[in-house]
């Protein structure tokens, strides 16, 4: 079933762009500055998980697509930048660091950016291997719209609990 045939509860911005339901009301006006329509939430949706699935198959050129050209991710823990090209190592390091490692992406709330075209997500994320547990933490992402696509501009990666090492003091 395709879920764009699926009635959604919308409401029409001020430029007749369908708002979803979260972002009306008055609790929401304060961070609503621009305006995400179903099918901007469903393909930022798609580029959050696509990172994970990039992750886990050790695809670097597809995680370097889910970028834009300047784009970036920081792992707090590590306390390093990944950018441009170099994103393509990160998933083959993962991979042979933690072989079967399996990431899940939760409670994904996306919001309007402050400028048309530009969203933030946050959102939990768990890293089992096998049966086991081994980290957990936040993603705290900006995305942009470029050429009709939604990419990182840029992924924080914030590790709140490891099996290797417990709780993280974390700065955020």
């Amino acid at each position: 079933e395709d879920l764009r045939d699926v009635p959604q509860p919308v409401q029409r911005c001020a430029d007749d762009v369908p708002r979803l339901r979260h972002q009306q009301g008055p609790k929401r006006r304060r961070i609503t500055k621009g305006c995400l329509t179903f099918e901007d939430h469903w393909e930022i949706s798609n580029v959050i998980h696509e990172f994970l699935h990039a992750l886990d198959a050790g695809d670097g050129e597809a995680m370097r697509s889910l970028f834009t050209a300047e784009g970036a991710f920081t792992v707090t823990m590590m306390g390093k930048t990944t950018k441009g090209d170099d994103i393509k190592s990160f998933p083959a390091m993962i991979k042979g660091k933690f072989p079967g490692a399996l990431h899940w992406e939760g409670n994904v709330v996306i919001t309007p950016g402050s400028t048309p075209d530009t969203a933030v997500n946050k959102s939990y994320w768990r890293a089992e291997q096998g049966e086991d547990v081994i980290s957990y933490g936040y993603h705290y992402d900006s995305l942009v719209k470029e050429d009709g696509e939604w990419k990182f501009e840029h992924r924080k990666i914030v590790h709140t609990w490891t099996k290797a090492g417990g709780y993280v003091k974390s700065d955020s």
